[in-house]
């Protein structure tokens, strides 16, 4: 009976911890953006359109805090205009500025570069920024 305990509780215990939930704290999967929905929205100022968009991809990123970005949001702000950049042709986005504007939470910038109908149109989106939340568009 003896030499049977160690085997099962080994047992015991591998199943245990396999049957856990695992916290997962990688990002989600890069979400697919819909580039015309985004641009009708920047042109024609659909700031609904605009912030679905935005915010939906902005929930693949969470807050990661580090030594220079106590609000944990530079990277994850660079990450999301690398997204845009990579996958809408139709657009180019830059960063404007990071946690910029004062405000309650801080807010930044992504700035929009568009073609519509052969004329150069610029516009703006500021994004709240705030500390251990996701960032979100501003209306």
């Amino acid at each position: 009976m003896k030499n049977l305990f160690i085997p099962v509780l080994l047992l015991v215990a591998l199943l245990h911890h396999s049957c856990c939930d695992k916290e997962d704290n990688n990002p989600a999967d890069p979400s697919t953006i819909d580039c015309g929905l985004l641009e009708e929205g920047l042109i024609f100022g659909d700031e609904d359109a605009v912030e679905t968009e935005i915010n939906s991809l902005c929930q693949n990123y969470p807050p990661a805090p580090t030594v220079g970005d106590e609000i944990g949001h530079e990277e994850n702000l660079d990450s999301i205009i690398m997204e845009f950049n990579n996958q809408c042709s139709g657009f180019v986005t830059e960063l404007g500025c990071y946690a910029c504007l004062e405000s309650l939470p801080l807010q930044s910038v992504i700035n929009f570069t568009l073609d519509s109908a052969g004329v150069g149109v610029k516009r703006y989106v500021n994004l709240w920024t705030p500390e251990g939340e996701f960032m979100t568009f501003r209306k």
